[in-house]
């Protein structure tokens, strides 16, 4: 939460990591079952900014943009890609099984 008087606040974020896929198909012929995998590695990156803009103190939008680097990229046409995000958030609870604002 920001202080007082503070209308916005910037966020940087970036990561790495790995990701492993696996798909498989399965054939039944007669009486053997044959199965054929598939699998992907990708070794990722994301670098991502927004800036969160507080409507009141409690209540903020945040328009997002990301970047991710995919490294052994086989099944896709390029290395990266990009995804612009717009998110908004209204702090809530739920008390006495009803749903209420927090003030």
């Amino acid at each position: 939460m920001p202080t007082p008087g503070q209308a916005a606040q910037l966020e940087f974020s970036a990561e790495s990591g790995l990701r492993v896929s696996v798909l498989h198909a399965d054939f039944s012929m007669l009486f053997h079952r044959l199965y054929e995998f598939v699998s992907s590695n990708h070794f990722l990156g994301q670098f991502g900014a927004a800036i969160r803009l507080y409507v009141t103190p409690k209540i903020f939008i945040r328009p997002e943009a990301h970047l991710y680097e995919v490294h052994n990229n086989i099944e896709f046409s390029g290395s990266r890609a990009t995804a612009l995000v717009f998110r908004s958030a209204i702090p809530l609870r739920i008390r006495n099984n009803r749903l209420q604002l927090i003030a």
